[in-house]
């Protein structure tokens, strides 16, 4: 059934945007995207969740074009979810299923740019039995980094960790992005394509250089333009991977909740704050565009560098 038919889908008149793909097809506008998307899906009834859930944003949100969707937006309707009186499991399925649609126009390459990648569920107590607060502390990270399993993992986790670096600039930074001079700097480009550059703390810049050594050793390249992380084949690590091994890391630790990339940089910005880091510190070595953002980050006291507050 085409989708732009389908009973109860509101579909508006879409614009053309004849526009070829990686894999080599050609996806005319936002409606076969969308059918495209839903085709993929293995199961029906995630077929019927994801589609009732792209309706009600949809029909909330106006219709706009999916280039045009912004992470606000999903922030705002998450909100009015949740005023609505939807559960934090709920608002998790209908914010996945908005995540799968785009991912999946950013992998064909329909969509350049991936709004709700950053975008993290809400914690949700029924899933885990618990009702803790979700914010790791400094023993919580250590056992997590110990859990890993493997150098290369034990360096990634410190490295989101002591840089605060959002998961998707750690994994697009290459080995040339790395300065020795003055100090040593790793240079990440965030969102916006704004480059800021963040001081290594001595320890990550040693676990660095052990990293590359034993990538060449393995017989794969570490040159400067190759990514710093890499799998055992060579091909650069994605972010859906790096929370999985978080995931399981935590459990094995643990930590009674899940964990993501995201939660090591909210790590970063609590713990800095907390050791007494200055709040505009924090802000420029995270990248946020509003001091308000960073200061949402402080929880048990008011207290470009912030990571040398971590050693």
């Amino acid at each position: 059934m085409d989708i732009s038919t389908a009973p109860g889908i509101l579909i508006p008149t879409p614009v053309s945007r004849r526009e070829e793909t990686r894999d080599g097809d050609f996806i005319a506008h936002d409606t076969e995207m969308v059918q495209l998307w839903l085709d993929g899906l293995r199961s029906e009834h995630t077929r019927r969740a994801y589609r009732l859930a792209h309706d009600q944003f949809m029909h909330w949100a106006d219709w706009p074009a999916l280039a045009h969707i912004q992470e606000r937006q999903l922030l705002d309707w998450r909100s009015h979810l949740l005023a609505q009186g939807r559960t934090p499991g709920t608002v998790n399925l209908k914010l996945a299923a908005l995540r799968s649609l785009l991912g999946r126009a950013v992998r064909k390459g329909y969509l350049a740019y991936h709004p709700a990648g950053e975008l993290v569920s809400l914690p949700n107590p029924a899933a885990w039995g618990l009702s803790a607060p979700r914010h790791l502390s400094r023993a919580q990270v250590q056992a997590i980094r110990q859990h890993v399993g493997n150098a290369r993992d034990q360096t990634l986790v410190l490295a989101l960790y002591h840089t605060g670096c959002r998961v998707s600039e750690l994994l697009t930074a290459v080995w040339g992005d790395i300065l020795k001079e003055p100090v040593p700097t790793l240079i990440v480009t965030g969102k916006g394509t704004r480059r800021r550059s963040l001081r290594l703390t001595p320890t990550l810049m040693a676990d660095l250089q052990v990293l590359r050594d034993a990538t060449r050793a393995a017989g794969l390249p570490a040159r400067d333009s190759d990514p710093l992380f890499v799998t055992r084949t060579g091909r650069p690590i994605g972010a859906r991977q790096v929370n999985h091994l978080l995931t399981a890391a935590a459990r094995r630790a643990g930590v009674p909740f899940r964990v993501s990339a995201h939660g090591l940089r909210h790590a970063h910005a609590s713990h800095a704050l907390d050791a007494g880091a200055p709040v505009h510190v924090v802000r420029e070595t995270l990248g946020h565009a509003s001091l308000a953002t960073t200061t949402r980050y402080v929880h048990a006291r008011q207290s470009g560098d912030s990571g040398r507050w971590l050693e």
